[in-house]
């Protein structure tokens, strides 16, 4: 026994290149996930939950062969393995710095024990940092897209091109420890979940998608983005079983390597503007203003669309997408944080939030990331909540103070009662007045750096 497969955010069996090259060997293999103390501090109640439920199902289908440590990565792993006879070791790659760091520490260890790391696949379906433009040259690292039509024209037949690999019909794996023992919770997670959850969406929602898909009200979206960011799905499966002509579909895939690309070409963008121009830009902090911080948190704000999801948010550690740009831009161009405090609240609540999905809506929303001039858009919260909910059935399900209220009162409700007779909040800021505020924060940053460029 020679080879060992290490397990992280590809928690399947089916369309899994690890699981294909154990099952061409020869000899016994191992297949393991390590519940370092890392990951275990940082792991919200939430995502064990689904983290769990993911590695019993996937150690149901490997008939209780799955190994599972609970090591430091840095010492007691590699001298475990390298104990036990292991040279190889397979992993899939990943694109958020500090998960790079980790993974090259690591594996800086297993080779000290003369462990050769391999990596075989990555959460996408191209791996990033594949396509360039036309004016990059070999071995540049950061001449990738940064506008994502011309991305997704590259990305789209490659894509369609892609396929899934095939699920071994038997492997031979010894278990080598269980230092833990999964507890599944039924309807939270796993590879068994996921494959029903997309069969529901092809066979009922699929239909839907393009014309509901922003309608938060409408059960129309796919419900699969929790299991991409766990691995117990890998998007080559999904794009099997949709088509060509999903084009709105697609489309999103495509932005989800859309975004892995740009922040594997650019780390730093986890915590910097990518806009230069909006380095300088004053921001709130979180200790500026707690009150209105958690106004926003709870969903206190006065502005029912946004508070709705926030409701939604800590009730299902989900968000519909389009809410979750509504409520992304109240946080910064109406109550004027720091986009970086939001995107770590994000991330600490949601069950689907990928890194690089995370940070660069985040910054879409900033104004500060990918789009050619998208400072100036402000979402107007209750424009965006008679449209994209007009008869108000998602504020209703989440805000049941609201629920006897009309359409046409229910957006913004402050405007025709007291809303604090029904248990409600009067709105905590002036949104025409904030909008103004916001650009002006902006001018003055793109300002600052004109003016300093003249003195260098």
């Amino acid at each position: 026994m020679t080879h060992a497969l290490w397990l992280r955010g590809d928690l399947r069996l089916a369309d899994h290149a690890g699981f294909a090259k154990l099952a061409k060997l020869v000899e016994s293999s191992v297949a393991f996930f390590n519940l370092d103390p890392g990951l275990r501090r940082s792991l919200t109640p939430h995502k064990r939950e689904y983290l769990m439920a993911a590695l019993a199902d996937l150690d149901v289908q490997l008939e209780g062969r799955l190994t599972l440590f609970a090591l430091d990565p840095a010492t007691q792993l590699p001298a475990l393995l390298a104990s036990r006879g292991i040279t190889t070791v397979y992993t899939h790659t990943s694109v958020g710095p500090g998960i790079r760091r980790r993974l090259n520490a690591t594996s800086k260890a297993l080779q000290d024990f003369g462990i050769v790391v391999e990596p075989l696949d990555t959460p996408y379906l191209l791996p990033p940092g594949t396509l360039s433009t036309k004016d990059s040259t070999p071995n540049s690292n950061n001449l990738g897209y940064r506008v994502y039509t011309p991305f997704f024209r590259a990305w789209r037949p490659l894509a369609l091109a892609t396929r899934p690999i095939e699920t071994p019909s038997s492997l031979r794996l010894q278990c080598l420890a269980r230092n833990f023992e999964p507890k599944a919770e039924v309807g939270r997670g796993g590879e068994s979940i996921a494959h029903a959850d997309l069969a529901r969406f092809v066979n009922d929602r699929r239909s839907r998608y393009p014309t509901e898909r922003d309608l938060p009200s409408r059960q129309s979206t796919s419900g699969l983005s929790a299991h991409l960011h766990f691995g117990t799905l890998h998007p080559r499966t999904i794009i099997a079983s949709i088509g060509p002509d999903d084009e709105k579909f697609l489309s999103e895939l495509a932005w989800r390597d859309f975004y892995a690309d740009v922040l594997y070409r650019n780390p730093d963008a986890v915590d910097n503007e990518l806009d230069i121009r909006f380095r300088s830009i004053q921001w709130r902090q979180a200790g500026d203003n707690p009150d209105l911080l958690g106004a926003w948190q709870l969903g206190r704000t006065g502005y029912p669309i946004v508070d709705a999801g926030m409701r939604e948010l800590r009730a299902t550690h989900l968000m519909h997408n389009r809410v979750r740009m509504i409520t992304a831009s109240f946080l910064v161009k109406d109550l004027h944080f720091d986009w970086r405090i939001g995107a770590r609240y994000f991330e600490e609540q949601l069950l689907d939030g990928d890194l690089a999905s995370n940070r660069m809506n985040w910054q879409w929303v900033a104004g500060t990331g990918t789009d050619a001039a998208p400072y100036f858009r402000v979402f107007n919260p209750t424009l965006q909540s008679k449209k994209f909910d007009p008869d108000g059935s998602y504020i209703r399900r989440w805000i049941p103070e609201l629920a006897s209220l009309s359409s046409d009162k229910i957006h913004a409700p402050s405007d025709h009662l007291d809303p604090t007779t029904l248990g409600y909040v009067t709105p905590i800021v002036n949104h025409r007045v904030e909008r103004l505020d916001a650009l002006a924060r902006y001018a003055n940053a793109k300002d600052n750096l004109v003016n300093s460029r003249k003195h260098d």
